[in-house]
């Protein structure tokens, strides 16, 4: 059984368009301290967390943990980090 995808098929294809430069800086030891800060940073630019719904902020009981939850619902460095390393 596969895993369900985490993206959608534009963000996989935007993904898959920077294979090339996640190998580069594999090869040169610069994944951690250049390419990843510059990756996440165009991908929250890309695909910004949306703020909370009415529903969201009434299932926690406030917007401050709506948006919480929210963030960490949708955080994507650990699923990038998954991603590339399979790639």
């Amino acid at each position: 059984m596969t895993r369900k995808a985490w993206t959608t098929d534009l963000q996989k294809e935007w993904l898959e368009a920077r294979l090339g430069a996640f190998r580069e800086a594999q090869a040169q030891k610069t994944v951690m301290k250049q390419f990843f800060p510059e990756i996440l940073k165009a991908w929250k630019e890309e695909w910004p967390i949306p703020p909370p719904t009415d529903e969201e902020v009434a299932e926690v009981g406030s917007l401050e943990k709506a948006k919480a939850v929210k963030i960490k619902s949708q955080e994507t460095v650990h699923d990038l980090l998954n991603w590339y390393s399979e790639h």
